[in-house]
Formats: structure tokens, sequence, C-alpha cells
């Protein structure tokens, strides 16, 4: 059998979780630092070395490879949620009426994705604890504690993992792939469900409000519409909401109008997202870097160094 490929995140966030079960006491490491010294000459990869061979017997190469079968079916799972909850929203915004109010529904469909856009670019100025993709988190989590053959030392695995990456500022782009990648899933169930549901029945897309001009929703069309019109999408015309039949007879465009917002603002930003977010980790990776000013590191250095 194939020797199963250890990468950088990896061997630095056992590296990690080896130093934290280290602060209670050191591990018996006699053949790990032999092997890690006769193995490298550089001083960081005798340390990942050394913390590598005592992660691999304390169990947490078991562990990552537990991860990396267990994420993709955690992540299958939390995409099914976000499409329940997607579905659920489509109906709630056409339900059986045949009336939907096109400014609800655009608020309704795209308000949550905008709210999480957000926290995602605050999470890439403000080191929040997600790193701005809670979805990411969650999915990260909820593998290192499911019960299916989880071992001794998952949960510091898990926090260790964390710390490098929040250390190395990539934990916005790592759980952001994640949770990206959610949310473009989600809405691209979305829009085969509108289009289905437009397909399939007349619905009369109106604008109707207490306090708002007309003016303001003709604005809203147009600014909103831009750039799905820009990719080809046909855009309904905006003057015909100062008529007295609300959104005009256009229903089709309007139906077009929002489906074209959705697949680009949700879909089409999320994908862009997702892919953005791998690059910046791939390309990051390489600030994973140990700490050799730590008096931990310093020690061990210190050993080697005999």
């Amino acid at each position: 059998m194939q020797a199963r490929q250890h990468g950088a995140l990896e061997r630095h966030a056992v590296a990690e979780a080896v130093r934290a079960i280290e602060q209670a006491g050191p591990l018996e490491d006699g053949r790990a630092m032999r092997e890690a010294f006769a193995a490298h000459t550089d001083r960081e990869q005798r340390l990942l070395a050394r913390a590598n061979a005592l992660g691999a017997r304390l169990g947490m190469d078991r562990e990552w490879a537990r991860w990396q079968q267990l994420g993709s079916g955690v992540v299958l799972v939390l995409t099914a949620l976000v499409v329940v909850a997607a579905l659920g929203l489509a109906q709630a915004v056409l339900g059986d009426t045949r009336q939907v109010n096109a400014l609800a529904a655009f608020v309704s469909l795209l308000g949550l994705n905008a709210l999480t856009l957000l926290a995602w670019f605050a999470g890439l100025l403000v080191p929040l604890p997600s790193g701005g993709a809670a979805l990411g988190r969650i999915a990260l989590a909820a593998t290192a504690r499911l019960p299916i053959d989880r071992g001794p030392h998952a949960i510091e695995l898990l926090r260790a993992t964390t710390t490098v990456l929040r250390r190395a500022k990539l934990a916005p782009w790592a759980f952001g792939f994640i949770s990206h990648t959610i949310w473009a899933l989600s809405f691209a169930v979305l829009l085969a469900a509108l289009w289905f549901a437009f397909s399939v029945k007349a619905y009369r897309l109106t604008w109707e409000t207490t306090i708002l001009e007309p003016t303001f929703f003709v604005q809203f069309v147009r600014v909103s519409g831009w750039l799905p019109a820009a990719l080809g999408v046909p855009l309904p015309d905006a003057a015909s909401l100062l008529q007295p039949d609300a959104l005009g007879a256009d229903h089709r465009a309007w139906a077009w109008w929002l489906m074209g917002c959705v697949a680009v603002y949700g879909l089409g930003v999320r994908a862009l997202l997702a892919l953005l977010s791998w690059a910046v980790w791939r390309r990051g990776q390489s600030r994973l870097q140990l700490d050799l000013a730590d008096p931990y590191y310093r020690r061990l250095l210190a050993r080697f160094a005999r």
C-alpha cells in the first residue's frame, strides 16, 4: 500500500498539537530526535519531523486520514441542510398565491447571502473566530467531533489546526473555500427550483409599498439588473413600474430579472470566491512556518545542536 502524503497543513497542525500536549510534560522522543536529525539538515524540518513522528505514535496521522474520509460527507450534509433551507425560502417567496412581491423576493433570496458575505470580508480585515466563514469552521468542527472511529487527540488536533490557520492568516481562505462552495451548491439548487416553478406556473411579479416612491424601485431594478444584463440576461423595462399595473404585463422578463440576480449575485459571486479562496490558500501555504523564537522550539533546537 502506498504511503499517504502528508500536506503542509497537516504537518504543522500535528506539530502544534504535539506542542500543546507537551505543555503538560515532555514525551519520550529519543528515537524521533535521532530519526529527524539523520533525515534533515534544516532546523524547521527537523522539528516538524520529530513532531510528526510523535504525532503518528499518538494516532494523529490516522485521525487526519479520518478527517479526509469523513470531511466530504460532512460538507454534503451541510450543503443539503442549506439546500433544504433555500428550497423552503423559495417556497415561502413563491407561495401558492401566484403573486410575488419582486423586491421582497430579491431581499429574501439574497439578503442572508449578503450578510454572510459581509462577515467573510470582515474576517479578512479582523481576526474573527470563524475567519468570517462560519460554515467552513462548522464543517471542520463537525468532522473532528464525529464519534466514528475518533482518536483520543481529535480535539487537540482540531484546536491546533485552527491555531495554525489563524496564525498564518489563512483561516478566511481555508474556511471560506468550504463555505463558498456550500453556498454555491445551494444557489444552484435554488436556481433550478425557481426555473422549474416559473416554467410550470404563471406567477405575477408585483411591487407593493406603503412609503416608498415608484422611482425608488425603478432605480433599484436598473442598478441590480445592470450586471445580469451585461452578461446576457434580459432586463425588463423599469419604466413600466410607473404604470398603474405595477410591473406591467411582461412578467416573463421580471422572472428572468429575479433569476438573473440570484445567478449573478448568489451563485456567480460564491463560485468565484470559492475559486479565489482555493487559489489564495494554495499559494499561502508557504506562510505555514514554525515560530523558532518560541521557547519550546528553542529548547528542542538546543538539543539537536548537542
